[in-house]
């Protein structure tokens, strides 16, 4: 009999998102069906006097199962390369932290991952679409909050709604900083696709998912501080794009065979 693996939520914040995220990791903490950890990864280089910079509501949640971790600052990579590092053996579920998360969020992952162990399952996922056969569609031209039963390359896990990464399904450069900074610096979802793919490992929306998670009122400030950096990295998750498939050619051919298949 297989050891029982352990379920680890993880997710990030930075200094001007601090002071809200603890309704964020409520959320998490107060799931019905509960995660085996919810790690909380902050830099060294935000966060120099480490929990001694936190603020009282972030502390008192380790009380309710809250880990805290410190570790260099990889911008929003922390919210999993840290996990994959401290975590090998675990299941990594990710999360934001500007999100009030329904009571069986958690749940609902669990269960579909009960039944489907080699696909990774996310609540929310855009579609990769298509020019033509030899040119994807700039970023803001996919397929929005895409829900169908089938796994497929083509899905693109958007982050923040919930996706639960099982063992082992990452190619082997998943780790490697040299490249994904250099390669994609501010798109960490596009590295996190592309090493699923390169390592033949399909996306599924699960059943019911929750594709739409509205923002908490509490985060309406921070979010919309966040627009003009939203809209900017919309642009720049085409280069970023375009990068990776340049530095990758096997998926780039990957991905471009698909573009007749019609789901």
């Amino acid at each position: 009999m297989s050891e029982k693996q352990n379920y680890i939520i993880s997710l990030t914040s930075y200094p001007n998102r601090i002071n809200t995220a603890q309704y964020a990791i409520y959320s998490l903490l107060n799931q019905t069906k509960r995660p085996d950890t919810v790690v909380l990864y902050l830099s060294f280089e935000e966060f120099p006097q480490k929990e001694g910079s936190l603020p009282y509501e972030i502390l008192r949640l380790k009380e309710y199962g809250l880990t805290i971790r410190f570790t260099k600052n990889l911008k929003s990579y922390k919210k999993l390369i840290p996990a994959l590092i401290e975590y090998p053996d675990s299941i990594i579920i990710t999360a934001d932290d500007d999100i009030f998360y329904p009571f069986d969020w958690f749940e609902k992952l669990y269960n579909e991952h009960q039944k489907d162990k080699e696909n990774i399952l996310c609540h929310r996922a855009h579609r990769i679409t298509f020019k033509n056969k030899n040119e994807v569609n700039l970023y803001k031209d996919w397929k929005k909050l895409v829900v169908n039963k089938k796994a497929s390359y083509l899905n693109f896990c958007t982050t923040g709604g919930g996706v639960l990464y099982p063992v082992g399904c990452f190619y082997k450069d998943v780790l490697r900083e040299d490249i994904f900074m250099k390669l994609a610096p501010n798109a960490d979802d596009i590295w996190f696709w592309a090493m699923a793919v390169l390592n033949n490992r399909k996306i599924k929306v699960i059943k019911k998912p929750y594709s739409k998670i509205d923002k908490n009122e509490l985060f309406k400030n921070i979010q919309m501080q966040s627009e003009g950096l939203y809209k900017q990295n919309i642009v720049l998750n085409d280069i970023q794009l375009k990068n990776v498939f340049e530095y990758y050619p096997e998926l780039n051919k990957k991905i471009k065979s698909l573009s007749g298949i019609i789901f």
